[in-house]
């Protein structure tokens, strides 16, 4: 929209201001009839409909502009404008408008001028205006400016600042000061800072405590939104079994190759709560219960520290202060070779580079659970990895897997890559599964093993390993002693007595260490019973293709032509499977 730059009445002519004629004329005119005894705001109505412009292309009109023009002195001439209007003519407008000034006479610096608060109807909510009656000269009424509503409270100005003043007004019992009273806020000021040093005093204080209990190793619970443990009747944590199984699903899904929206939709649909009870599962709620170090027994104090006693403000603990980590604190939930795992696939998942060169923005992969081959299956030529597919023709439909350098750049890159059916690939894949199963033990053995040392990882394993190492430097020392013994008599009855305390100790940690092993001899032999039933299945019957299945046995699938893929299983072991 084009701004005046200069009053309306006057143009630019070679450089110079000069008087406009047609719009010049206008201004007399409005001088003319509010002389005569019309307001501005029929003068503005006038000019609008008469479609006066009051800039280009435009009318807009109102009783501002009219004001404006009737208060500005330049219409009177000076050294850069010419006379419009003579000087008896604007005072004459002067005189007038200082008879009809309504608010003659007011004293702007009241304090009901300075209310920066909206006052609302009570009946409506609506905002009110504060009116001036006439009659009395008082500003006694407010009225809601609802259409509907138009709600009149009569109530004078001094009875409104009254009332707010009570309402704002504070009172400190125990220095006896009204907010409100002359010379308060003084004495507000000095206790206040007085209240602020001894809030700093004891901030300090509760600080070195926390301090002191971390260097103790004393561990915190907040058990309201901790999903798994709770406090027991001694006081320290103790596991929720119904919880602890939602925590160990949790980890077993991640581990077997879920995402994290894919664990979301299935604790949802089993109605697991979440651990402040709520329905709805988050990114974030989830991602916390698999980096907690909590759950395999271990705690790291001083995560988050508070910057000061006034804003309370929390951050992030990224070495502004000392942390502390607290092995064996409370029971596990999670076993630490299974938390170990979850946190190299969490770092491994983030890691992805991207396969996709052309439409992407970072160079950043993105990790998806849908479809294992999506990160098995490799192109042998260009070694990118297959994109899956769908083919439609005729109303039917395919599913393929591509090269995904093929599919970006057609044979630039990659120039033999073919197109393999999934149904193809999923039976000679499976098909290679048996094949190893039937004719390589040593794959089902070190499947066995491995899933044998996954079982017996736990807690009780680290404290069987501690008594075998203790066995051993006790053998150790045993040794030394009795080779002292025959050298030098004098001490004799000195190292037989260590002779005999070593012997006691190692009598005591066997018992413990035979405790230990009978306790888990049962559990673990029924697991591995369980592995050797699902190893026989897997040699001898056929199978359908399982994304979970694949993940765990398989490192990669190459694509080496049409009809032949390679695939390559974790321990090595390679075989050259026909695609039929």
């Amino acid at each position: 929209m084009n701004r005046r730059t200069i009053p309306f009445g006057y143009k630019f002519e070679n450089g110079c201001v000069v008087v406009d004629e047609s719009t010049a004329d206008i201004v007399k005119e409005i001088f003319k009839r509010y002389l005569a005894g019309e307001s501005m705001l029929n003068i503005s109505g006038l000019l609008n409909n008469l479609h006066i412009e009051y800039r280009p292309g435009t009318t807009g009109w109102n009783k501002a502009r009219i004001k404006r023009i009737l208060e500005n002195k330049k219409y009177l001439g000076d050294e850069d404008y010419p006379q419009v209007i003579s000087e008896d003519i604007a005072l004459r407008a002067d005189e007038i408008r200082e008879t009809r000034n309504k608010q003659k006479g007011v004293n702007k610096d009241e304090l009901i001028y300075h209310l920066d608060a909206q006052t609302i109807c009570p009946c409506c909510g609506t905002v009110m205006k504060r009116r001036f009656d006439p009659r009395t000269k008082i500003h006694g009424r407010w009225k809601c400016q609802s259409n509907d509503c138009r709600k009149l409270v009569a109530i004078t100005d001094e009875v409104m600042l009254s009332d707010i003043t009570e309402m704002l007004d504070v009172y400190f019992e125990e220095q006896g000061i009204h907010s409100i009273e002359n010379g308060s806020e003084f004495y507000i000021t000095v206790y206040g800072s007085i209240a602020q040093s001894e809030s700093e005093n004891i901030s300090a204080n509760v600080k070195w405590g926390k301090e002191q209990a971390a260097r103790e190793g004393n561990v915190s619970f907040h058990y309201k939104n901790f999903l798994g443990y709770r406090k027991g009747n001694d006081g320290n944590p103790e596991i929720v079994p119904e919880e602890a199984e939602t925590i160990r699903y949790i980890y077993e899904r991640f581990l077997a190759g879920d995402s994290h929206q894919t664990i979301i939709s299935k604790l949802e649909c089993k109605n697991i709560l979440t651990p402040g009870g709520k329905v709805k599962w988050t990114y974030g709620t989830l991602h916390s219960i698999l980096t907690n170090e909590r759950y395999m027994g271990d705690a790291i104090i001083n995560k988050t520290y508070t910057v000061d006693c006034i804003s309370k403000k929390k951050k992030r603990n990224n070495g502004e202060r000392a942390k502390y980590y607290v092995e064996n604190n409370h029971p596990a939930i999670i076993d630490r070779v299974t938390f170990g795992k979850v946190q190299e696939e969490l770092a491994r998942r983030s890691g992805l580079r991207k396969v996709k060169q052309v439409g992407t923005k970072t160079e950043l992969g993105k990790y998806s659970s849908k479809y294992a081959l999506t990160e098995l299956l490799v192109c042998g030529e260009c070694g990118t990895p297959y994109r899956r597919c769908t083919w439609t023709a005729c109303g039917n439909k395919r599913i393929v897997w591509r090269c995904i350098s093929r599919l970006d750049y057609g044979k630039k890159r990659c120039h033999n890559s073919p197109t393999m059916g999934e149904e193809e690939l999923h039976r000679a894949i499976m098909s290679a599964i048996q094949t190893v199963a039937m004719q390589n033990t040593n794959l089902l053995q070190t499947l066995k093993s491995h899933i044998v040392m996954t079982v017996k990882c736990d807690d009780s394993e680290d404290k069987k390993l501690e008594i075998k190492v203790r066995l051993a430097e006790i053998n150790e020392e045993f040794q030394k002693a009795m080779s002292l013994v025959s050298v030098d008599e004098n001490n004799n009855v000195m190292i037989e007595q260590r002779l005999t305390e070593l012997i006691i100790e190692r009598e005591t940690l066997n018992k413990e260490l035979a405790k230990y092993v009978e306790n888990d001899n049962a559990s673990v032999q029924s697991k591995i019973n369980d592995i050797d039933r699902l190893t026989d299945i897997l040699e001898n019957q056929p199978m359908q293709f399982n994304d979970e299945l694949v993940r765990q046995m398989l490192q990669c699938v190459v694509v080496e032509s049409k009809d032949r893929i390679k695939v390559i299983f974790n321990d090595g072991t390679e075989i050259d499977q026909p695609v039929q």
